[in-house]
């Protein structure tokens, strides 16, 4: 009866230290699960095999958000610049500037906040990665992957030029200002090898 109650002892002791460390709730509420649905790489797509192509990423993200808490949860679906890439040996850090969405906002159609009630999710599908301007994806390398939802922006007054528009995208993008507030995925690692050369459809 002794040995048997020395096991038990142990057994529960076991399990404390064994048992995984308690998950602390999201300062915002919401908690981002990014998951690569097909396999990111780089893209070289050309026309002519003589002449270069444009390289583009290519591949599927899915991010699904999740309202935690006991009331509604609003934040901002920035689709592809949400996407931050940074690189594992020296920590650079590269955001996406889409030109074509910069665009988008500078016509008014801002990306409105999306409202969840407690419990509720909302995926995101990222699968197309670039438009007929000067964007450019990460370069070949090594990379921790995460998604950021921003919180739902200040009211502005009426939208910018399109110029003006790429160049605040440009600007604010990349800094940690702009993200304030914003929540997080998981990481997910990945390797961009060369562009592999494609013919354009």
């Amino acid at each position: 009866m002794r040995y048997a109650h020395r096991a038990l002892i142990t057994l529960l002791a076991l399990s404390l230290v064994l048992a995984p460390p308690p998950v602390a709730p999201s300062p915002t509420g919401l908690t981002v699960k990014l998951v690569q649905k097909k396999r990111v790489r780089l893209v070289e797509w050309y026309h002519s095999r003589r002449e270069p192509g444009e390289v583009l990423l290519d591949g599927v993200y899915e991010i699904t958000v999740t309202n935690t808490s006991d009331t509604e949860r609003s934040f901002r679906d920035l689709e592809v610049h949400g996407l931050r890439f940074q690189d594992v040996k020296t920590g650079a850090r590269h955001v996406m500037v889409h030109p074509c969405q910069c665009a988008r906002d500078a016509k008014g159609k801002r990306p409105k906040a999306v409202t969840l009630a407690p419990g509720a999710k909302h995926t995101i599908l990222l699968d197309q990665f670039g438009c007929k301007s000067s964007w450019n994806p990460p370069p070949p390398g090594r990379y921790d992957v995460t998604y950021r939802v921003a919180p739902p922006a200040a009211r502005r007054g009426p939208p910018p030029t399109i110029p003006e528009a790429m160049k605040a995208c440009r600007e604010h993008l990349p800094t940690d200002e702009f993200w304030k507030g914003a929540t997080s995925s998981n990481s997910l690692k990945l390797r961009l090898k060369r562009p592999v050369r494609r013919r354009a459809r």
